[in-house]
């Protein structure tokens, strides 16, 4: 199943465009991970960019808050991604 979602936040949109398989081995996480890793080292995804939360893109993609939480330690962990602190 294809998901291209523009995600609301705030002021911005961010246009996401992922497409996990439901029926697939791969867990959700490792394909989330892999596709917003692509995206940010391509450039669709500009440095300072915000993700949408996680409960708004587990919502949108169908899937579980811990899976998308998941993802986002995983980026936080490979330095793709940084909190503000």
């Amino acid at each position: 199943m294809t998901n291209h979602l523009p995600v609301r936040l705030r002021e911005s949109t961010v246009d996401l465009p992922l497409s996990l398989e439901r029926a697939g081995s791969l867990p959700k996480a490792p394909q989330l991970v892999a596709q917003l890793r692509a995206a940010i080292l391509s450039g669709q995804v500009q440095p300072g960019t915000r993700l949408p939360s996680t409960r708004t893109l587990a919502q949108v993609l169908g899937i579980s808050r811990g899976a998308v939480v998941t993802a986002y330690d995983d980026l936080l962990a490979a330095g793709c991604v940084w909190t503000k602190a």
